[in-house]
């Protein structure tokens, strides 16, 4: 008996959970119309207690025949629902402001009101306005329908549609400024950018200086010595978010400003002219934060795109000159913009090979040319690999193009694989992508080795291979050589 018991209890459990799933969980709706005399809807089927309804909205009434007796015969285009009761007449919807108003149709006990076709409230016959209270910038579409509670008549069509378009201003900012020039600001929520109003108070007449889709920090860049008022303003590219009001302004005094260098590209070699006064120099990728955070004292600087490091595309580069903090100055304006186009790398894995011409490369550079190309390797990492490659050489007539070629690892940026003279294979522990770099003597060999097809081929080194092989050396180049830079 305790078990029969038992089973039946389990048996009930069960059923509750499943009755409690079917509650909780997605509405199942009949493929069939509900409907009463003014409106229609699918019927949720999940469960009996299921009360939502779907679709639900007024009957749109035609007239398509009469009865014996001279009723006119009304079906409704969406539900097919046939009544010989006459739908009111659809009332005569303004908008005012907020408020929808309209004429009391005859036969009418009580109004509805739509927007976007959701029922948003149900007044009784003798009211005849409604106040829209929206909290979310937007445009709304409303509709009145008329009910009745009346013999011989039915719920009227939806109205014509007003528009009711809500706005709102976007909050107003809240600025600061360094003693650099470098400005700040609160976000605003909605805002989808910002504009910056300079003000030269020292230079009667001055014109205000307006600068559009700025994203903070923001540096004051104006080279006219004086006394600045700067406000920010938050603007959005949804047009029911209106422009904010101005922030309150601050203050900020342009003093002697370092000249900004002359920025060239030579390869993958960022070099600038040298300005008098600079403490130091920032390089900047895509006008984002700068690529040196801390100013470096050359004028010049290898960039990482020829070390795989960045995505395939044209880069675009700018350098600031930096001024002492104490100094009576302040940094340079950016130098002039050079770009990079980045070429996607070459994909391969255990038993592939890849065959094509060099896809980064720099101009002369401590008395070598180089150039070189990526491999973005596909197959297991942490094991050796052999590495084998083909088509460099000289360009016969005894004049050697390479020098040498180097792989290297890219997170492993301190081991190299060299192949040099008549080397062709080598074993290498793969831990990451493998750029390959190698380098020629003249321009002369530069163009040869342009003209010419470089293929690698990778293959899983058997257990017994050494690694390296008597042929290649796996070590640290001498200082300061290095694929990418030779001792003058």
């Amino acid at each position: 008996m305790k078990k029969i018991l038992l089973s039946l209890l389990s048996a009930a459990a069960l059923l509750a959970g499943a009755i409690g799933l079917a509650a909780c969980g997605e509405h199942v709706y009949a493929e069939e119309w509900s409907s009463d005399a003014s409106r229609h809807w699918h019927a949720c089927t999940a469960h009996k207690d299921c009360s939502s309804r779907e679709g639900l909205a007024p009957h749109r009434f035609e007239e398509t025949g009469t009865t014996e007796d001279g009723k006119k015969i009304f079906t409704c285009s969406v539900c097919k629902r046939v009544s010989t009761e006459t739908p009111l007449e659809a009332p005569t919807v303004t908008l005012n402001g907020k408020e929808l108003s309209w004429a009391k149709v005859d036969s009418a006990t009580g109004y509805e009101i739509y927007r976007d076709g959701e029922r948003v409230e149900s007044v009784n016959f003798a009211k005849t306005s409604y106040i829209i209270d929206e909290a979310v910038p937007g445009a709304y579409s409303y509709t009145v329908v008329a009910t009745t509670n009346q013999a011989g008549y039915c719920a009227s069509e939806p109205s014509t549609a007003v528009v009711y378009k809500y706005y709102a201003k976007l909050g107003t900012p809240e600025a600061s400024v360094t003693r650099k020039g470098v400005l700040s600001w609160t976000a605003v929520p909605n805002a989808t950018g910002y504009k910056v109003y300079l003000l030269n108070t020292s230079v009667e007449g001055s014109e205000e200086i307006v600068r559009d889709a700025v994203k903070p920090p923001y540096t004051i860049v104006e080279e006219t010595e004086g006394t600045y008022d700067i406000s920010v303003q938050a603007v959005s590219d949804n047009e029911y978010y209106t422009e904010s009001d101005r922030s309150a302004a601050v203050k900020f005094t342009v003093q002697k400003r370092i000249s900004a260098p002359t920025l060239t590209l030579a390869g993958c070699y960022l070099t600038w002219t040298t300005v008098e006064n600079a403490n130091g120099y920032r390089v900047y990728r895509d006008g984002t934060d700068p690529i040196t955070p801390n100013s470096i004292t050359e004028a010049r600087y290898l960039l990482s795109e020829c070390v795989f490091e960045v995505g395939a595309g044209v880069h675009k580069y700018t350098v600031v000159a930096t001024a002492n903090p104490s100094s009576e100055y302040l940094d340079s304006v950016p130098s002039n913009e050079v770009s990079l186009d980045v070429t996607a790398p070459f994909k391969a894995g255990v038993g592939d090979s890849v065959t094509g011409s060099p896809l980064f490369g720099s101009g002369e550079a401590y008395a070598s040319y180089y150039r070189g190309f990526f491999i973005e390797f596909t197959g297991e990492l942490d094991k050796d690999y052999r590495i084998t490659v083909s088509g460099f050489g000289n360009r016969g007539d005894g004049v050697t193009v390479c020098d040498h070629l180097a792989a290297k690892v890219n997170d492993t940026p301190d081991t190299y694989f060299h192949l040099s003279g008549s080397q062709r294979s080598g074993v290498l522990h793969l831990t990451g992508n493998l750029i390959f770099v190698y380098e020629t003597m003249t321009a002369e060999d530069l163009a040869y080795a342009d003209s010419e097809k470089i293929a690698v081929t990778i293959e899983e080194a058997p257990s017994s291979s050494p690694s390296p092989t008597a042929e290649v050396t796996l070590a640290l180049p001498p200082a300061p050589r290095s694929p990418l830079k030779k001792e003058s």
